[in-house]
């Protein structure tokens, strides 16, 4: 865990959305399971809910692989080791290092070019001065502006997690995103099916929803309206607004066409749809960050690297190449991202 204070609020958001979750789920979705399918089908969602937390928590208070700060010696060593050093024409072609000797602060970045030709001319593939860390960075570090270090195998930093996501904790980031979104999609299923069995059960639910219509006239008026009128960035908060008004419309309205009926709370058509409306958009959040993510993994690159490759290769072609595997090479890098073996830490107390 490596965030700044600032994520404590995101941080603990996530961990108490996935808490308050798997509550909703305990009082609504498992007793409508264990009363109409079986106690063992209620018990899976709890395994992969624990499984997507054991990994949320190795995210968490994994170091990602944060590099030891150094010195301008330091520094000045590594750049005199077997590279030949790129200079910045506007400090009067003088070596970067040579300005620094004061110590000054400085958002300039010396690099180092690899003597293989077959790197390609990227700036991430590159040995880059950190001059806050004050350390040659090796290729594919980054600086994380949220941790103030730099990373190896720098992804991304992630709020909801408190951390980076690097070289040493991507695996149970990834992973973390493929159970979240298995338990999302899996009791979002749930609560469909129990939805429309529950409808088909009780004639006098489907007769009352019917009778109230009007309901889901102005609920779907709202969402289709929603993405027709509000395209304009300016138009976000109306977009959003307007389509959060439409949920709200179809579950107030699925509540009053089920009272009356003569059900138990967690068969309830009302809770249902309430359940659908509370985790659906987290499931798309979640399933959009995995399947990001899986991109990266299957093409072997990282966020950061598909993020500099787009800035710094300006020839669609080439760029395109870059981002075109076969499925043999998808699987090839899934399998390579798997097997990497654990990098050491350089953080005390953390793992």
């Amino acid at each position: 865990m490596t965030g700044p204070k600032g994520d404590n609020i995101t941080l603990l958001g996530a961990y108490g959305g996935v808490v308050i979750a798997l509550a909703i789920y305990t009082y609504t979705l498992a007793r409508y399971l264990s009363e109409n399918v079986g106690t063992f089908v209620s018990l899976i969602p709890y395994g992969i809910w624990f499984t997507a937390v054991y990994y949320m928590l190795k995210t968490t208070f994994t170091d990602p692989g944060v590099i030891p700060r150094g010195n301008l010696a330091s520094a000045e060593e590594a750049m005199n080791s077997n590279a030949a050093i790129s200079q910045d024409m506007d400090y009067n072609d003088e070596p970067l290092i040579k300005q620094r000797k004061s110590d000054e602060t400085t958002d300039r970045i010396l690099e180092i070019q690899p003597t293989k030709e077959s790197v390609p001319d990227i700036s991430l593939y590159r040995y880059r001065y950190c001059s806050t860390c004050k350390i040659m960075r090796p290729p594919k570090a980054s600086h994380c502006s949220d941790c103030d270090n730099c990373v190896k195998g720098f992804d991304h930093h992630c709020y909801f997690v408190g951390n980076c996501v690097g070289r040493r904790n991507h695996k149970f980031f990834f992973l973390f995103l493929f159970w979240a979104a298995i338990y999302c999609l899996f009791t979002v299923a749930i609560a469909a099916i129990g939805l429309v069995s529950t409808i088909q059960k009780y004639p006098e639910v489907k007769t009352r929803l019917n009778n109230n219509i009007e309901y889901w006239i102005i609920s779907i008026t709202l969402i289709i309206g929603a993405f027709i009128f509000c395209k304009p960035r300016f138009c976000q908060g109306c977009k959003y607004t307007t389509i959060a008004l439409g949920l709200i419309t179809a579950l107030v309205g699925f509540i009053v066409s089920s009272v009356g009926v003569d059900l138990a709370f967690h068969e309830n058509p009302g809770v249902f749809v309430a359940y659908i409306i509370a985790i659906a958009p987290f499931a798309l959040w979640i399933i959009g960050a995995f399947c990001g993510n899986a991109w990266g993994v299957s093409h072997g690159i990282t966020f950061k690297e598909k993020v500099v490759i787009e800035r710094e290769v300006l020839d669609q072609g080439r760029r395109k190449n870059m981002f075109d595997t076969t499925l043999k090479e998808k699987i090839a890098n899934i399998r390579e991202f798997f097997a990497k073996p654990q990098i050491e830490s350089h953080i005390r107390g953390v793992h």
